[in-house]
């Protein structure tokens, strides 16, 4: 009789913290939805909301991943819609499993912040764009190949600049706070021997996994550079091999796996090429079309001051003013100081390269921004 008893007791039990918990959750939902409405009648106008709307009605799963949301978000935001047709509020969103309020705010800020930069265009005008992009002449004329997206952009903590010399790789590795993290270099001991495909993706396999984890790659474009030099037999083979170095590297880092922390985030692109002779133009190291010596220029970024120069002082004094500072820990100074001048002057490219793209792309320094146009030709 008392074991009946205790299993009728049990069910109660079972039954009222069943109904509590519902009744929590329901009072818990509610309260979002009246917190993201309130607020988002004060955030938001009646126009910015219907935009809003008809972008997350009308976006496929691609379009949706330019803004700032997560693949999984954006897959459940698609399952949403399928199942239960558009949304007619914005309170709606909020019935979407794993869109709280906040990454229903960071959604909506994102959104209008594109259409504010343009329009959103339809799937021609997208084509056309596309096309406009990708043509001779504007790849020319945008400072990175291939473009990094808004939803991708603010996602980055730090970037790998990479080198690749005649003889050496080298890479620079720097957090959007500007401390340099990393500053190395990787022999490339196969001087002019023309090594097989095979031998040369085990060389490139050992370089990165020697590479620092950045969220981005950068290198840069010197395709165009290297065409214009007076071509040799021995010229061509260094050449076509640094190509199929880079064309490996790319392929690789691209498809490297990323942290648990951003397997939420799958973006195609994460090496990206800076322009050539950017980081050359803006540093003031370009005289014509030929590069000068590096050294000087980030022995004054090491030292933090800007030293005197028997050339061209007016310029140099100029050039301390175009770049963001960093900050360089004493032991990647002193192991710098200990290379020869040829690894030297490699560790620089790859130093300014990263620097120029923190400038350039992530910062948007208009000092910097400003120094590149000035100095065109």
């Amino acid at each position: 009789m008392n074991a009946i008893q205790n299993v009728l007791r049990s069910h109660q039990i079972l039954h009222i913290f069943k109904a509590c918990s519902q009744t929590i959750f329901y009072r818990v939902h509610i309260g979002q939805i009246r917190q993201f409405s309130d607020l988002h009648h004060s955030r938001y106008n009646s126009e910015e909301q219907k935009q809003i709307l008809q972008v997350l009605n009308e976006s496929s799963a691609e379009e949706m991943c330019r803004f700032n949301v997560s693949k999984y978000r954006v897959n459940s935001l698609q399952r949403f819609r399928r199942k239960h047709g558009q949304f007619g509020t914005l309170d709606d969103v909020l019935e979407v499993d794993g869109l709280g309020v906040k990454v229903l705010e960071r959604l909506c800020d994102s959104i209008l912040k594109q259409i504010s930069g343009s329009e959103m265009e339809t799937p021609v005008e997208m084509a056309q764009a596309k096309k406009k992009v990708t043509s001779p002449k504007n790849r020319r004329s945008q400072m990175l190949t291939p473009t990094l997206q808004f939803d991708q952009k603010i996602t980055v903590e730090s970037a790998v600049g990479i080198h690749i010399g005649v003889g050496t790789l080298t890479w620079a590795h720097i957090d959007c706070s500007g401390k340099l993290l990393q500053w190395d270099l990787y022999n490339l001991e196969f001087g002019n021997r023309k090594l097989h495909v095979t031998s040369l993706f085990q060389i490139v396999q050992g370089i990165c996994e020697r590479l620092p984890k950045g969220d981005v790659f950068i290198m840069e474009d010197n395709v165009g550079f290297m065409q214009s030099l007076q071509q040799t037999p021995a010229s061509v083979s260094i050449n076509l091999q640094t190509s199929q170095l880079t064309a490996m590297l790319v392929a690789l880092l691209n498809n490297s796996p990323l942290s648990e922390e951003e397997s939420s985030f799958q973006y195609e692109h994460r090496v990206f090429f800076l322009r050539s002779q950017l980081p050359a133009r803006l540093f003031g190291i370009l005289v014509g079309t030929e590069r000068v010596s590096a050294q000087a220029v980030v022995l004054d970024i090491l030292c933090g001051t800007q030293k005197n120069s028997t050339t061209e002082p007016s310029d140099r004094n100029l050039t301390s003013d175009v770049y963001t500072p960093i900050r360089v820990d004493k032991n990647l100074t002193e192991a710098y100081l200990m290379r020869t001048s040829v690894e030297k002057e490699s560790l620089c490219w790859g130093l300014l390269l990263t620097m120029a793209f923190m400038d350039l792309i992530m910062h948007q320094n208009p000092r910097s921004l400003g120094a590149i146009n000035s100095r065109k030709s």
